[in-house]
C-alpha cells in the first residue's frame, strides 16, 4: 500500500508540470523530458551547469567540490545518494557535532541535484527547493542523534534505511505545490483529488471518532452557616427604692400609682410616656417627688388598677404600649 501510494505521488508530481501557458507540443516535450529524467539514475554535470547557467548562477559558486567527484556523486542513483549521505551524517555525530559540517556540502549537492531535475525559473521556486532539502536534512540528522544517543543497535539501522528513503524522496514536497499553482489538467487534477480523498477515508476509518464522555457536574456549593441569634438587648429599667426622688427608668410601686392618677398605663416603669403625662400636668417630668405625687393625684391619691394582663417588655418603652 505504500509503495503504490509513493508512486501515485511521483506520477502526480512529474504530470503536474503541465503548464496552460504553454502549447500541447511543448508540454508534451516538458513531460516527457522530466520522465525521461526522472528514470535516470542521477544528473549529469553539464545538466547541472546549465540548469544554473539558465538562473543566472554558476555552479563553482554554489559548491566548492572538485569535478571529478561531484560528476560522480550527481551521477549517482537516489537510493546511493542517500545512503552516502546518511554515512556522512554518521561521521558528523561521531565527531561530536551537533550540527551538519560534512554532510552540509553533500546537502548543497542535493539541491543541485533537484534543480538540475526541476528546472525551476524564478528565485521564489530555488528558495522553495533549498528549503524543502535543507529542512528534511536537519529532520534526519535530528533523528540520527537521536538513535545515537539512544543507543538502539538494530532500531538504529532500521531508522537510518527510513531516513535513506526520505532523502530520496524530498523532490515531492513544496514543488507538487508550486506545480499544481503553476497549471494542472483537469483530469490530473482528478487523480489527484481521488487520491487526497482515499487519504482522507482511510483516516476517518482509523480514528477515534467517539463521542467525548460528558463533563462531571459541579460540585455543590457549601451550605451556609447558621447565622447565631441576636443576642437579647439588657433592659434599660431597674427597679428602684420607692424613695424620693425617682429617677428616669425606674420601676417601683410608687410610679405605679402616679401613673393611675395621670390615667394612663400603669406598667410602674417611669419611661417617657409617664414624662410627657406629668409635663402636660405643669410639672417636669426628670423625676418624681413627693409634690409630684401631691400635684398628680390631689388631696386624694387614686390607686391605679393594674391590669394583670400587660408585662413590661424589657428594652421597650411600657408607656407606648
Amino acid at each position: 500500500m505504500k509503495n503504490l501510494l509513493s508512486e501515485e505521488l511521483e506520477r502526480y508530481r512529474t504530470l503536474s508540470n503541465y503548464n496552460t501557458k504553454f502549447t500541447l507540443t511543448e508540454n508534451t516535450e516538458i513531460v516527457s523530458e522530466n520522465i525521461i529524467l526522472n528514470e535516470q539514475p542521477g544528473v549529469t554535470l553539464s545538466a547541472a551547469k546549465t540548469a544554473f547557467k539558465n538562473l543566472g548562477m554558476k555552479l563553482t559558486k554554489f559548491t566548492r567540490m572538485e569535478a571529478s567527484q561531484l560528476t560522480k556523486i550527481l551521477s549517482m542513483d537516489e537510493k546511493a545518494f542517500a545512503a552516502e549521505l546518511t554515512k556522512v551524517m554518521n561521521k558528523d555525530i561521531k565527531a561530536g557535532q551537533t550540527t551538519m559540517v560534512a554532510a552540509k556540502e553533500l546537502s548543497k549537492i542535493q539541491v543541485i541535484r533537484e534543480i538540475t531535475r526541476q528546472k525551476p525559473t524564478t528565485v521564489a521556486q530555488v528558495d522553495d527547493i533549498i528549503t524543502s532539502v535543507k529542512d528534511s536534512n536537519k529532520i534526519t540528522f535530528a533523528n540520527l542523534r537521536a538513535n545515537k544517543s539512544a543507543g538502539t543497535g538494530a532500531g538504529t539501522s532500521a531508522t537510518n534505511k527510513q531516513n535513506a528513503t526520505n532523502l530520496g524522496n524530498t523532490s515531492t514536497g513544496k514543488s507538487l505545490v508550486a506545480r499544481i499553482k503553476a497549471g494542472m489538467p483537469w483530469k490530473t487534477l482528478l487523480k489527484v483529488g481521488a487520491g487526497i480523498a482515499t487519504v482522507g477515508v482511510l483516516w476517518w476509518l482509523f480514528v477515534d471518532n467517539s463521542d467525548l464522555p460528558d463533563p462531571p457536574p459541579p460540585p455543590p456549593p457549601p451550605p451556609t452557616p447558621p447565622q447565631p441569634p441576636t443576642p437579647p438587648q439588657p433592659s434599660k429599667y431597674t427597679t428602684c427604692p420607692d424613695t424620693f426622688p425617682i429617677a428616669m427608668y425606674c420601676k417601683n410601686e410608687t410610679v405605679r400609682k402616679v401613673q393611675g392618677c395621670l390615667s394612663i398605663k400603669t406598667d410602674g416603669a417611669f419611661g417617657t410616656g409617664t414624662q410627657s403625662a406629668l409635663v402636660a400636668k405643669g410639672l417636669p417630668g426628670t423625676e418624681i417627688t413627693q409634690n409630684t405625687v401631691d400635684v398628680a393625684c390631689g388631696s386624694k391619691v387614686v390607686e391605679p388598677i393594674v391590669d394583670p394582663n400587660v408585662d413590661l417588655i424589657d428594652g421597650e418603652d411600657a408607656t407606648k404600649l
